[in-house]
């Protein structure tokens, strides 16, 4: 039981780290820097929001794939007749 809390707080302390690494953002001190930011910012949420529809694209073939799949073994008992 010990062991599975440990395990589990290894995991919760892996996913509170940034994915895009441990160093720490500066933040911008004028306001054209702070435009550049907001551009970065829009362009990383455009490429977040285009692998995410790109994501659900790909699921949705993989259940097609998998719905025909099991039509087809549901199929099989009846051509043996």
């Amino acid at each position: 039981m010990a062991q599975m809390k440990v395990q589990r707080q290894k995991v919760v302390g892996a996913r509170a780290k940034s994915p895009s690494g441990s160093t720490a953002r500066v933040e911008p001190q004028t306001l054209d820097g702070w435009r550049q930011e907001c551009e970065r910012l829009r362009a990383e949420l455009l490429a977040a929001r285009e692998e995410v529809a790109s994501l659900r694209t790909r699921q949705e073939q993989v259940l097609n794939r998998i719905d025909w799949v099991l039509d087809a073994l549901d199929s099989l008992p009846d051509s043996d007749s």
